[in-house]
């Protein structure tokens, strides 16, 4: 017959409940925090890309107005859940003739607001490409959080030169 041996385990061998606890604490910790820093990175992109749609649509826009020799208008669309006032363009925009003919429409991302300081339902543009009135600007945030540091917005000077700064206000470069 052969032997066997016998090997006595030391107490120490394996996790303890606390050091099992304590990772599990930890990692949930971590996966906290690295949810809500996507989430706030995702918001971001949202608005950012609201914003370059919103800047691409305008420059494409003044581009048609003058190769057609014709005023267009940018139209806040109203058929979606949430516009409310004149000046709430969430829903997106149309380039338009000013016969009302659509020549390009624009959806904003989900979550994101875009409201126009004016007040106005639309942004004229004119024959020669110069968008808005003077003091037009229009600000971009996340819809979850009206006072949000992601805000960002575009401005259209006297001169009809469009820029983006961050914030819901426009300065002076």
């Amino acid at each position: 017959m052969g032997t066997t041996h016998c090997r006595k385990l030391s107490p120490q061998q394996g996790w303890g409940l606390t050091e099992v606890l304590s990772v599990l604490a930890l990692s949930a910790m971590g996966a906290v925090w690295g949810l809500s820093s996507w989430q706030t990175g995702l918001q971001k992109a949202k608005v950012q890309t609201a914003r370059e749609g919103f800047m691409h649509s305008l420059h494409w826009a003044r581009i048609q107005a003058m190769a057609q020799g014709a005023d267009l208008l940018m139209v806040r669309v109203t058929d979606c859940a949430g516009a409310s006032s004149a000046g709430d363009w969430r829903c997106g925009w149309r380039v338009t003739t000013l016969d009302g003919k659509t020549m390009a429409m624009h959806r904003l991302p989900e979550g994101v607001v875009m409201v126009h300081n004016l007040r106005t339902d639309k942004l004229t543009i004119n024959r020669r490409g110069e968008p808005g009135t003077v003091g037009d600007s229009f600000v971009f945030r996340p819809q979850s959080d009206p006072r949000s540091q992601m805000a960002t917005t575009v401005c259209i000077s006297a001169a009809g030169r469009v820029r983006f700064q961050a914030g819901d206000k426009c300065t002076s470069p």
